[in-house]
């Protein structure tokens, strides 16, 4: 099924979106290889691992929890740690 990312922060430098092509039975966190896969093959340097696993995936109403099934077509949101001040 195909998913869409959308992409903020430290991953826009990747593009606005990024679609996926993910297992029918993924869930939020089974999601995370396959975006590092994803961002690999757009920069050849990408090896920050764990950025993708700090940062939460949402929609435009909530944060998603780790467990949540995905569905075909969904639009869902990454969002990188931030700090400031």
């Amino acid at each position: 099924m195909n998913i869409i990312v959308q992409c903020f922060g430290a991953f826009r430098p990747f593009g606005q979106q990024i679609s996926l092509l993910v297992p029918e039975d993924a869930t939020v966190s089974s999601i995370r290889r396959v975006l590092a896969e994803e961002l690999k093959k757009i920069d050849h340097s990408f090896n920050k691992m764990e950025l993708i696993n700090s940062s939460r995936f949402a929609t435009e109403t909530e944060i998603l929890p780790e467990s949540t099934p995905l569905k075909d077509g969904m639009n869902i949101a990454i969002i990188p740690p931030v700090s400031g001040g």
